[in-house]
């Protein structure tokens, strides 16, 4: 098993985070005025945070995924790494 990218971690949860800045816009967006062109815009909005927090949400998976497809050391690279008696 492979030690976890924090990296690749931390551009997800940033990408989740705008997701929820994105969210909260659309609100914004709809208090006080409900005009039309305030619900359509908070509707895109609310589309966009969603595409993002799918795309969060999959570099996760995908992250972990990997993980588990990790074979780690293979027993001749195990025993080539260990100290000798």
């Amino acid at each position: 098993m492979t030690s976890i990218d924090t990296a690749r971690l931390g551009e997800a949860f940033a990408l989740s985070r705008a997701a929820s800045d994105l969210a909260h816009a659309a609100r914004d967006l709809i208090d006080p005025a409900r005009t039309d062109e305030r619900l359509a815009v908070a509707e895109t909005l609310l589309k966009a945070a969603s595409a993002v927090q799918d795309v969060a949400t999959t570099v996760i998976e995908t992250h972990f995924h990997d993980q588990d497809n990790d074979p780690g050391p293979t027993p001749a690279t195990a025993l080539d790494s260990a100290e000798p008696f």
